[in-house]
């Protein structure tokens, strides 16, 4: 028993050690070539110009997820180095090779946006087209238990066609969630970066260990770009770095249900990441796109209509500052990670739950002081 247990203790090492020098080669990566995309941006002119929509006052290059984007295939090249060294039965390159080409395609569509602005029809046709493609290389939703009701989406006669319109949804959705989410230095990839950690701790307990490898790339990545992202900015991240954001996070979701629901059907538990634990990591993301969809269509407007709808825009209205607004919808999009992982059984739930209840009591605490801003007003 004492060797078996001896043996276990080094596997778990062994993946915190890969782990840790997969972050630190993301993170590395990303925060090294930032000012070289920066300085590239300046020369090409690939430039940020100020309106009354957007919160900064200067012009600003928009070229930051390119070093998003390099940071993580820096990471995933480790990953598949390291595979040397570990059973094939953990790192699968086929589960893999969907994820990265889904998001590859998505940030190739946005980082073409950002040196030439398309018409948002035609960016959504080409999004719904690769969310297609994703549907038709599996990474959809087979069988998913439907929470409170214990229902199965198997019994319907048009489960395929509710299969692929909720897998186009879910990507084109949270991919243009993150988009929007982008009018704050450092909100889209805060809120990107807490719920891929929140994700891999998922996926860790459920030995689901490649895909949890893959996120730790992408949240180094998505760090080492924050460093540059956040209030003040020095640089954006475009379309193309919030498309890569929300495709990646969409698109793993989506697999992540699929293998852990093949698991819990072989052991006859019940499914992990059901639907209501999908909402909750996404909640803050899918709030906005619901609440500026629905209000912009019911007034006669464009669903793209450009406007100051959005829930960051709502908090900066109220007297909230640029900065006060950005950690305050960290600490609920951490608060909404911890109570997925306390559903999901994750060891540690409670300590998560509780580190999080702090963390946003402090963020309430941290801008309460706009009530004066308030009275002034």
């Amino acid at each position: 028993i004492m060797d078996i247990f001896a043996f276990g203790i080094k596997i778990v090492e062994n993946f915190i050690i890969c782990a840790t020098i997969i972050f630190i080669i993301s993170i590395s990566t990303s925060g090294f070539l930032m000012p070289k995309i920066n300085n590239l941006g300046l020369r090409m002119n690939v430039i940020d110009i100020p309106n009354t929509r957007k919160q900064h006052t200067k012009k600003i290059v928009r070229l930051g997820g390119l070093g998003i984007y390099f940071g993580f295939l820096t990471g995933i090249f480790f990953l598949l180095v390291i595979r040397i060294f570990f059973s094939k039965d953990i790192f699968e390159l086929n589960q893999l090779i969907p994820i990265i080409l889904g998001s590859g395609f998505l940030f190739l569509l946005g980082i073409s946006d950002d040196f030439k602005q398309k018409n948002p029809y035609l960016k959504l046709i080409l999004q719904i087209s690769i969310a297609s493609l994703m549907y038709s290389n599996n990474v959809k939703l087979e069988a998913a238990a439907v929470p409170f009701f214990n229902l199965d989406i198997s019994f319907l006669n048009f489960q395929e066609l509710f299969i692929y319109l909720f897998t186009v949804f879910w990507i084109v959705g949270i991919t243009n969630s993150i988009n929007w989410l982008d009018g704050l230095d450092g909100l889209a990839a805060g809120i990107s970066a807490i719920i891929s950690l929140g994700l891999s701790i998922n996926f860790f307990h459920f030995q689901q260990f490649d895909l949890a490898f893959i996120l730790i790339a992408f949240l180094g990545s998505t760090i080492g770009f924050l460093r540059f992202n956040f209030y003040p900015a020095k640089i954006l991240m475009g379309d193309g770095g919030s498309y890569f954001l929300g495709g990646f996070l969409s698109i793993i979701s989506l697999k992540g249900i699929n293998l852990i629901s093949q698991l819990d059907n072989a052991q006859n538990e019940s499914l992990a990441l059901p639907f209501l634990v999908m909402f909750l990591l996404f909640c803050l993301p899918l709030t906005d796109l619901f609440i500026v969809t629905t209000s912009r269509v019911f007034q006669g407007y464009s669903p793209f209509y450009p406007d100051r709808r959005h829930l960051h825009h709502k908090m900066l209205n109220l007297g909230l500052s640029h900065r006060d607004t950005v950690i305050l919808f960290y600490g609920f999009t951490q608060l909404f990670v911890s109570i997925s992982l306390y559903i999901n059984g994750v060891e540690g739930k409670l300590i998560f739950l509780c580190l999080s209840l702090i963390l946003i009591t402090l963020c309430i605490l941290y801008c309460i002081n706009f009530k004066p801003k308030l009275k002034k007003k």
